[in-house]
């Protein structure tokens, strides 16, 4: 079980455009990078590159994103939810096409999450 927000980026950038991603945002923000702002990063990746991932990696990180979601830990699941979904939501919902197949692949708590704040946010 992921117990903290690092054990949850080392699973995640098991996937190559993930880790990409990570590398990509820590170049940019440099090694001090607010955490809020790494998953945002990897929220907006996931999103634009939907199309290149594997069937078993969406699995394998949607999964890594739902167990997050549903543990415990409120810090990681804050994390996960106000920088990864949030993120991931708004680089994707303008094309309704796109944002359909990620909530397909969306758990019940990350679905849950996305829609709570989607009516608090309009």
């Amino acid at each position: 079980m992921m117990e903290n927000w690092n054990g949850f980026i080392t699973n995640l950038t098991q996937v190559e455009l993930l880790k990409l991603a990570r590398d990509d945002a820590i170049s940019d923000w440099g090694e001090d990078i607010k955490i809020t702002v790494l998953f945002a990063s990897i929220g907006r990746k996931i999103a634009e590159e939907f199309d290149e991932y594997l069937p078993d990696e969406l699995v394998y990180i949607f999964n890594i994103i739902e167990s997050a979601m549903s543990a415990s830990d409120i810090g990681l699941k804050t994390l996960v939810a106000t920088g990864l979904l949030e993120a991931l939501y708004s680089k994707a919902a303008s094309d309704a096409i796109l944002w359909k197949r990620i909530e397909n692949q969306l758990g019940e708590a990350s679905r849950k999450y996305l829609i709570e704040w989607g009516s608090w946010s309009e």
